[in-house]
């Protein structure tokens, strides 16, 4: 029977408006690039942007807007300065998977924290102010709803993942399309053992359609720089020119510096801005000029392909297919419309005489890595500042011993620590003998017990069987094993692991300390240009055994970069046939570690 006020027609038209709605999620949207689909529906957030409201891409970011949603490109990375956008890029590139391709995408940023951090100020924000994601999210403004949490959102045909990247079981059981990765030189090169970042994330893209990989990020230290070396592996190097205001000649925009016949140009002594120089016609133009120009821009490779609007196209102008994996290079604060020119000058000024601010510039405003300066530290200035102490100096919290083997000597240094990992040197000795004979390892025993440290480290890479055994009767002995490389930590982080190698050396089981020697070197180096006395600084007394050869030792390395595997990387080399005082000095900063 039917109800009071019961009509047919809405009835149907009720019925009708459930299908369509049923249906929608099925229809296959008209394809729209990024950037199209980024200026007709991405809204800039109050909480998380100068200026709240719609969004048009600016000149230099479209293009790579456009390779993240091109289905022939597998990998976009992008080392740049702070300030260009790119954090709105990837938020628009996961709204944009979500609604438009229906794919799933995980997020990474360098830890869990700072990954939630970002999903709760910039992508809830977004989902919650660009309209057309109610399309795709039925539980927008419900906090509790299952498929909205803050490491996982669940949407209409995907899903989209956030993950800290520091963590080896964040890449573990997830799918995806499309993986991102913010701040690239802030992540780990190796994953708690399990391998670098890149290559566990693409694990997770394989059974992909069209996987799609995205890397950002400002660059740290040369040679250490996670963007740099994947930017530099891209198949195409894509640079942004523009034209100048006044002859035309294409260019990218650089700093220059003095002598440089182009670039920008200042009064270093007033800090006046010039204007930028052009590399062709020799002429100045201000920002007011290039910005007029900007929007003429466009990206060239080292082949001559440019990009326009989203068409990859021979030196030639015809069309062709983009390559698979490319790299957006030299983009920095100039070509931005939020950046003054003048204030980058007046920042450098700020900075280029204080090291620690000039990397800083560097890497936030040129987008460019950090050259640690390699010069030697000269033995006679450290021969020079020996003092007059003698005993253990009141300021001696903890003592370490490292020791060094050779075929017919031990040496081994004993130091003391302080606040700050202030140093003294308390002794050097030399213990001479057959390292295979029983004599030579109970000298060592003898002046172990004289010394009393609370910890000593061990080379175990010369006689291992002899190294292990000594150690094995005194816990507080670490045999070590040295481990060259960036980015490999002087001590294993992990305290279960030490714990676990304890437990094995005490069964007689092979099971050495990791040192990084590269990271124990360059530790060692900044302590001895610290020059004056306080935290860091290292204390040398008045001895026979101080000698220049003593110190010709401890200096014996240099910092160089070399090509490992297609990547510049940094490492120390000895720059002398022996350098056992370099070596024990180390061996005892790594024994404090495991000390404590």
């Amino acid at each position: 029977m039917r109800q009071p006020g019961w009509n047919m027609s809405q009835a149907i038209e009720q019925l009708n408006a459930a299908i369509r709605r049923g249906m929608r999620a099925m229809e296959k949207p008209e394809p729209m690039r990024l950037s199209e689909w980024a200026e007709k529906h991405f809204y800039l957030s109050p909480e998380s942007s100068y200026v709240e409201g719609g969004f048009k891409p600016l000149a230099y970011q479209a293009p790579i807007m456009d390779a993240i949603s091109n289905d022939d490109v597998r990998e976009v990375w992008m080392p740049k300065s702070a300030r260009l956008g790119y954090t709105k890029i990837i938020i628009a590139a996961l709204l944009y998977f979500a609604h438009h391709k229906r794919r799933n995408s995980i997020i990474y940023r360098p830890t869990d924290a700072q990954a939630d951090k970002f999903v709760q100020t910039e992508i809830d924000t977004a989902i919650r102010d660009v309209s057309v994601m109610r399309e795709v999210a039925n539980w927008i403004g419900k906090s509790k709803h299952p498929g909205n949490k803050v490491d996982r959102k669940t949407f209409t045909g995907s899903v989209l993942y956030s993950r800290g990247g520091n963590a080896a079981n964040n890449y573990r059981d997830l799918t995806a399309d499309v993986v991102i990765y913010d701040e690239l030189d802030g992540f780990v090169r190796d994953v708690e053992g399990e391998g670098d970042p890149v290559s566990l994330g693409n694990q997770r893209l394989e059974g992909a359609t069209f996987p799609t990989l995205i890397g950002g990020s400002t660059p740290t230290v040369l040679g250490e720089s996670l963007i740099e070396e994947h930017a530099h592996g891209a198949e195409a190097h894509f640079r942004y020119h523009v034209p100048c205001p006044h002859c035309g000649h294409e260019q990218s925009l650089v700093w220059g510096g003095d002598g440089e016949s182009r670039g920008i140009k200042f009064d270093s002594g007033t800090g006046s801005l010039h204007g930028y120089l052009c590399e062709s016609c020799g002429v100045l133009f201000s920002q007011a000029e290039y910005m007029q120009v900007m929007d003429r821009g466009r990206y060239i490779d080292g082949n001559g392909r440019w990009i326009e609007s989203g068409i990859f196209r021979s030196p030639q102008g015809d069309p062709i297919t983009p390559p698979s994996t490319m790299a957006f290079m030299g983009l920095w604060r100039a070509y931005s419309p939020m950046s003054s020119w003048a204030d980058i000058v007046a920042n450098f000024l700020a900075s280029y005489k204080d090291a620690s601010r000039l990397k800083t510039w560097t890497n936030t405003t040129l987008g460019e890595s950090w050259e640690e300066p390699g010069e030697k530290i000269a033995w006679n200035v450290l021969l020079d500042r020996r003092e007059d102490y003698e005993g253990i100096p009141d300021g001696v919290r903890v003592r370490t011993v490292g020791v060094d083997i050779q075929k017919e000597r031990i040496e081994c240094e004993h130091v003391g620590w302080g606040a700050g990992e202030e140093s003294w040197s308390l002794d050097y000795q030399i213990i001479p003998g057959d390292t295979t004979g029983r004599e030579v390892w109970d000298d060592l025993a003898e002046l172990m017990a004289e010394w009393a440290p609370h910890a000593a480290c061990i080379d175990a890479g010369y006689r291992p069987r002899y190294v292990r055994s000594f150690a094995r009767k005194r816990r507080w002995v670490f045999p070590i094993k040295g481990q060259g490389g960036p980015r490999i930590p002087l001590i294993e982080t992990d305290p279960r692991k030490r714990a676990k190698r304890l437990r094995k050396r005490l069964r007689s089981e092979e099971a050495d300390e990791p040192i990084g020697v590269d990271e124990g070197k360059g530790a060692h180096f900044r302590r001895l240009k610290v020059d004056s006395p306080g935290p860091g600084y290292c204390h040398f007394p008045h001895r026979p055994e101080y000698d220049q050869e003593y110190f010709e030792q401890l200096t014996g390395a240099k910092l160089v970069y070399r090509k490992q595997a297609g990547r510049t990387v940094k490492v120390w080399e000895d720059s002398r046939p022996r350098v056992e005082a370099l070596d024990c000095r180390v061996y005892a900063h790594a024994a404090l570690i495991l000390s404590g």
